[in-house]
C-alpha cells in the first residue's frame, strides 16, 4: 500500500528530471521552501564556520525509492565550487539525524544538466535553437573550477570582453539577452547545485542543517602585497581599521531569507548590510539581518564590519596614558629623583606596568592577530614603565645618579610611551564605519582615479 503523498506506480527520479526540477528552483520557484536562515562564526583570522538552516515542505514531484518510505530529491542549496577551502560538512534533519551529503561529482553532473535545461528554455522565449555543440560547452562551464569556468565564460559568453568568434557566437550572444539565462550561467559557472534526498511523505514540513568550515584569506598578511596592501595590512593589526566581512549568498530562494552573526569574544560589529539596503550601524555583538522579498531575489551578499572592544583590551590605551604620563611627571623631577631613596616612585611605575602586561595577553585568535601590532605597543609600554622603575630602584642615598643622566633616561621613556599610547588611543578611537562621510569620499575618489 502506497504511503500518503506517494505517487502511483512510483519510478525513480532520472538526472534529467531532478535538474529540471532544479533549473525551475533557480528560476524562483520556490514557494515550497519557507525560510532560509544563514549564520557564520569567525573561528580564526583564516577560517569561518558556515551554519545554514533551510524550512521547507517536502515537494513531491521526485520520487527517489525508499524500502519502508517514500523519499524524494530536493535540491535545496548552491554553493560554491571551492575543493579543499571548504571542509567538515555536517548535515541533519530537524530531528538530530545525519543525513548524506551529496558528492561533487553528483553536484556538478545535475548542474551541468540544469545549465542546458536552461538555455534550452532561454531559446525557447527567444525563438532560438540550441546547437549539440554548445550544450557540450555548457556542460563543460558547469562541471569546471570556478577560475576555469569564469575564465571560459568571460572568453566566449560576456559579449563586452569576448575576443573569441566562432559560428556560435551569434547564439552565445543572444543567450545572454535572457536575464534569467544570463544569471544562471554566472550562477553556476562559479557554484553547484547541491540536491538531498529527503525521506518522508510529499508535503511534509522538514527542516535541514548544513554546517561547514570554509577556509579565507588572511586580511592581516602583508606578504606579496602592493604597497597600499602593506599599509592597510598594518593598519588591520594595529587596530586601526575594522575587519571586515563579506559573505555572497549564491542562492537565497525562500519566503524569507534571514542572516545572523555573532561578533567573536573581544569584538562588536559596529556596522552590517545586506544587499542594497542602507547598512545597519550600531555597537552590538549580535546582529540579525533579513533580506526583504526575498522570494523575488535570487542572490545577495551580506557585509559586517568588526572592530575591537573587549575587557581584555578596553582599558589599554588609558593604561598606556597613564604609563606616559608618569614618565613625564618623572622626567620633569629629575632633579629630585636623582638623590631620592624613596620606593614609591618604583611602585608607582610597577603597577601600571603590571596591568599592561595582563591586558596584553592572548585572546581570540582573530583579536590577536587585529591587534598584533597593537599589542606590542601595550607591551612597549609595559616595557618602558619596568625600565623607569628599574632605573629608579639603583637610586639609593649612598649611590645617587646626575641629574643629566636622570633627564636623559626618563625622555627617552617618556617619548617611547607616548607614542605607544598614541598608538593605542587611536585603535581605541577607530576604526571608522563604511557608511562615514569620510569613508565614502574615500571610495569615490578611489573609483574615480580607477
Amino acid at each position: 500500500m502506497l504511503a500518503a503523498g506517494q505517487p502511483k506506480n512510483p519510478q525513480p527520479a532520472s538526472d534529467a528530471d531532478v535538474a529540471c526540477f532544479a533549473c525551475d528552483v533557480l528560476e524562483g520557484k520556490t514557494s515550497w521552501i519557507h525560510r532560509r536562515k544563514e549564520a557564520v562564526e569567525i573561528e580564526s583570522e583564516t577560517r569561518w564556520r558556515h551554519h545554514v538552516s533551510v524550512d521547507f515542505g517536502v515537494p513531491g514531484r521526485l520520487f527517489a525509492g525508499s524500502d519502508n518510505m517514500p523519499s524524494y530529491c530536493v535540491p535545496l542549496l548552491v554553493l560554491e565550487k571551492q575543493p579543499g577551502q571548504f571542509s567538515t560538512f555536517d548535515v541533519v534533519d530537524e530531528t538530530g539525524r545525519s543525513i548524506p551529503m551529496p558528492t561533487k561529482a553528483e553536484n556538478t553532473g545535475i548542474s551541468a544538466l540544469a545549465l542546458v535545461e536552461g538555455a534550452q528554455r532561454a531559446g525557447q522565449r527567444l525563438g532560438q535553437s540550441i546547437p549539440k555543440e554548445l550544450e557540450v560547452e555548457l556542460r563543460y562551464l558547469a562541471c569546471a573550477d570556478q577560475e576555469t569556468a569564469g575564465s571560459f565564460l568571460q572568453g566566449l559568453y560576456d559579449g563586452q570582453t569576448s575576443q573569441h568568434h566562432d559560428a556560435y557566437t551569434d547564439v552565445r550572444n543572444k543567450l545572454m539577452e535572457d536575464s534569467t539565462f544570463a544569471w544562471l550561467i554566472r550562477t553556476l559557472a562559479q557554484n553547484s547545485i547541491v540536491v538531498f534526498r529527503i525521506d518522508g511523505e510529499a508535503g511534509a514540513r522538514r527542516i535541514l542543517k548544513l554546517s561547514y568550515n570554509e577556509r579565507i584569506d588572511d586580511v592581516t598578511r602583508m606578504r606579496k602585497r602592493p604597497f597600499l596592501a602593506r599599509i592597510g595590512a598594518i593598519f588591520y593589526r594595529l587596530g586601526w581599521r575594522g575587519y571586515l566581512m563579506q559573505k555572497h549568498a549564491p542562492f537565497i530562494g525562500a519566503s524569507s531569507f534571514h542572516f545572523e552573526l555573532t561578533s567573536p569574544e573581544d569584538l562588536q560589529v559596529i556596522e552590517a548590510g545586506i544587499g542594497s539596503d542602507e547598512p545597519w550601524a550600531k555597537d552590538a555583538h549580535h546582529v540579525h539581518l533579513y533580506q526583504p522579498e526575498a522570494e523575488a531575489e535570487k542572490s545577495t551578499v551580506v557585509f559586517a564590519q568588526f572592530r575591537v572592544r573587549g575587557a581584555s583590551f578596553s582599558g589599554a590605551a588609558l593604561i598606556a596614558t597613564v604609563i606616559a604620563a608618569i614618565l613625564a611627571l618623572a622626567w620633569s623631577r629629575a632633579a629630585e629623583l636623582a638623590t631620592s631613596a624613596s620606593s614609591a616612585p618604583t611602585l608607582l611605575l610597577l603597577f601600571p606596568g603590571l596591568i599592561a602586561s595582563y591586558l596584553a595577553r592572548p585572546t581570540h585568535p582573530l583579536v590577536e592577530r587585529l591587534l598584533n601590532l597593537a599589542r606590542f605597543a601595550l607591551l612597549g609600554s609595559a616595557a618602558a614603565a619596568y625600565a623607569g622603575a628599574a632605573r629608579l630602584a639603583l637610586i639609593s642615598t649612598s649611590h645617587p645618579a646626575s641629574e643629566n643622566s636622570v633627564v636623559g633616561w626618563f625622555r627617552a621613556l617618556t617619548i617611547v610611551a607616548g607614542i605607544c599610547a598614541g598608538i593605542l588611543i587611536l585603535a581605541h578611537l577607530l576604526p571608522i564605519r563604511l557608511s562615514h562621510p569620510v569613508r565614502k569620499l574615500g571610495r569615490s575618489l578611489k573609483n574615480r582615479l580607477s
